[in-house]
């Protein structure tokens, strides 16, 4: 019952936080969210990075937070359910060459913006 209750409240945040767009002055990032694509850029490009097991790996976790984004946001719409996490962790990763500034949510964001 808490579980199921958790997991709705986690979707419904995500759908909300996928329908803002970043130039809102009142849009809030949290944790991974807030990590800069300069950052993602750098792990991902390191291939010393690469090597690390899935528990030591940072860019696992910030792959994982980003494919986690999109599924949030396709609960909400239905019609995002077309993608894969390699289509995902692609476009962000070209994202951020030229946008390294922005937030990993940003990145998702734009992602997202394509799909509609």
């Amino acid at each position: 019952m808490r579980m199921d209750f958790l997991l709705g409240t986690l979707l419904v945040m995500a759908g909300i936080t996928a329908g803002t767009k970043a130039a809102d002055p009142h849009t809030r990032e949290y944790g991974d969210a807030q990590v800069q694509c300069a950052t993602w850029t750098k792990l991902v490009t390191d291939p010393e990075q690469m090597k690390k097991p899935w528990s030591e790996n940072v860019f696992f976790r910030y792959a994982s937070w980003e494919t986690g984004f999109v599924s949030g946001a396709s609960a909400a719409n239905p019609s995002l359910r077309t993608t894969t996490a390699p289509e995902i962790i692609k476009f962000v990763s070209h994202y951020c060459v030229r946008h390294p500034s922005d937030s990993l949510q940003q990145a998702g964001e734009r992602y997202i913006d394509g799909l509609k």
